[in-house]
């Protein structure tokens, strides 16, 4: 299972990275919009986790984008903006899942992994 985190916190990313990766995930952490045009063309990936605010990237428009080309690529938004408003509209942006900072690793984890089974199984069903 290979991760993409896109997070600008340093300790974060890799608190995040260091749970996943015992949980059996590979990861990958990209902290700035520098790579931004290669996150798009990344289908290798089982689940990126997005955090919108990071500096100089536009997170609903990157993940706007990542719709355009890459559809199937669950999305796990991971956010401070924690107003209903904010979380609706990444919904609507089509992520398949929204957490507010704080949160818990624990939490991450087991929702990370529901959404990379949940990716698995519609694929088997594609087949």
């Amino acid at each position: 299972m290979r991760v993409l985190i896109l997070e600008d916190n340093h300790n974060l990313a890799y608190g995040l990275k260091s749970a996943l990766v015992h949980s059996g995930c590979s990861v990958e952490v990209l902290h700035d919009d520098k790579q931004e045009a290669g996150i798009l063309k990344y289908k290798n990936y089982d689940l990126l986790l997005l955090d919108l605010g990071v500096p100089g990237l536009n997170g609903t428009g990157l993940l706007r984008r990542l719709r355009q080309h890459n559809k199937t690529l669950p999305v796990l938004i991971i956010s401070a903006r924690d107003q209903l408003d904010q979380r609706i509209e990444g919904v609507d942006l089509a992520a398949d899942d929204y957490l507010c900072k704080p949160f818990d690793l624990n939490e991450v984890v087991a929702r990370a992994k529901e959404l990379i089974l949940k990716k698995s199984r519609l694929c088997l069903k594609a087949c």
